[in-house]
């Protein structure tokens, strides 16, 4: 689950487990960042001692109206890009090996109607919503 700060991720956290009495941990990182990403399955691995479930889900926009498309930059449609589908891949690669040598796990990867179609949102997102 997404939240905005450390503090809201932990009060998430606080709420699961008493909703559902089950053993639950807020986790940071930085998904455009391979070293960030082993790190965080390694202290998944650690706290939980297995690793069962990836939901892909996080995501960046930057709402750009189609005519003004031209004036972004590769540092903008690279950030898109890197949350939004190298992230994703990033993730499920480093997750694999743990979920294989288990012999089970799930990967579920959410995406956005901004995928089949670009209305309301920038065309940069819908293109890798869509990928």
């Amino acid at each position: 689950m997404h939240a905005p700060s450390r503090d809201q991720a932990e009060q998430v956290v606080r709420d699961i487990t008493a909703q559902f009495q089950v053993d639950a941990a807020a986790f940071a990182c930085d998904l455009t960042d391979g070293a960030a990403i082993t790190a965080l399955v390694g202290a998944v691995t650690t706290r939980f001692g297995r690793l069962d479930i990836l939901v892909n889900d996080a995501a960046f926009n930057k709402a750009v109206p189609f005519p003004d498309l031209g004036d972004r930059t590769p540092e903008w449609w690279g950030k898109i890009m890197a949350v939004n589908l190298t992230g994703p891949m990033l993730l499920t690669r480093a997750v694999a090996p743990v979920m294989k040598a288990q012999g089970a796990g799930r990967i579920v990867n959410i995406a956005s109607v901004a995928g089949l179609g670009p209305r309301g949102s920038s065309i940069a997102y819908a293109v890798f919503k869509a990928g």
